[in-house]
């Protein structure tokens, strides 16, 4: 496999578990709308979830090998116009997501680990609506085999 294969196959498994929490049995009064891949959102409601794909750390584990440390965030982005159940549905709808990810600690063999890094909710009072989000970090880790060993 390509590099950009297993790259692009890390990001797909992460949108996968994220659609998880799209289904109406775990949020049946307003479950989450869609899951994007990027930050630019056309023609979404919310609350939706974006995958971001971030930085690569690239490390040698042996002459032929490396560990690619991938980092990925999900933003989950959510509007009410009461502050307290739009802070609360947020909230959890990215504590399910965060447990979905490491609870699967291979992206379904995708992978090698994935931790969690960071969970950093952050919200907007507006005069009419409120604007809640929480940003999930992990950290996803995959060893290959490079190079013309």
């Amino acid at each position: 496999m390509t590099f950009a294969t297993d790259y692009w196959a890390i990001i797909n498994a992460v949108k996968t578990e994220v659609e998880k929490s799209k289904k109406t049995e775990t949020y049946p009064n307003r479950p989450l709308t869609d899951v994007i891949i990027g930050m630019k959102a056309e023609n979404v409601n919310f609350p939706f979830a974006a995958v971001i794909p971030g930085q690569d750390i690239i490390r040698a584990e042996t002459t032929a090998k490396m560990r690619h440390s991938i980092s990925v965030k999900v933003v989950v982005i959510n509007e009410d116009t009461n502050p307290l159940t739009c802070l609360h549905n947020c909230l959890d709808y990215g504590l399910a997501i965060y447990g979905d990810l490491v609870d699967d600690a291979d992206l379904g063999g995708t992978a090698n680990t994935i931790v969690g890094a960071s969970f950093e909710p952050a919200y907007e009072l507006g005069s009419e609506v409120t604007l809640v989000w929480v940003v999930i970090t992990v950290s996803i880790s995959k060893v290959r085999t490079e190079g013309n060993s």
